[in-house]
């Protein structure tokens, strides 16, 4: 928690310094943790996704649909697909 500026200001030149830093030491570190809190976020959507194509395409493959017609409606490539089989 800063500092209020009363207290800041009967800091001595070093000790304003090693405040600084420190201050900025922390707000360096949440801001990596929101970044990578973000970028995770949006990787677990993107395998979400993922993982639901792959179930609709086991699905239409248990209908006995053809491999290329499911390439085309779910965007998975035809090897993609043959995998799941």
């Amino acid at each position: 928690m800063p500092l209020p500026i009363a207290e800041y200001s009967n800091l001595s030149k070093g000790e304003k310094e090693m405040y600084d830093v420190s201050l900025k030491r922390k707000w360096d570190e949440y801001a990596v943790k929101q970044y990578w809190k973000k970028e995770g976020l949006q990787e677990g959507i993107q395998e979400g996704k993922l993982e639901n194509m792959k179930s609709v395409t086991r699905n239409m493959l248990s209908l006995g649909l053809d491999v290329e017609l499911i390439s085309k409606a779910v965007g998975l490539s035809v090897e993609e697909i043959k995998k799941l089989q």
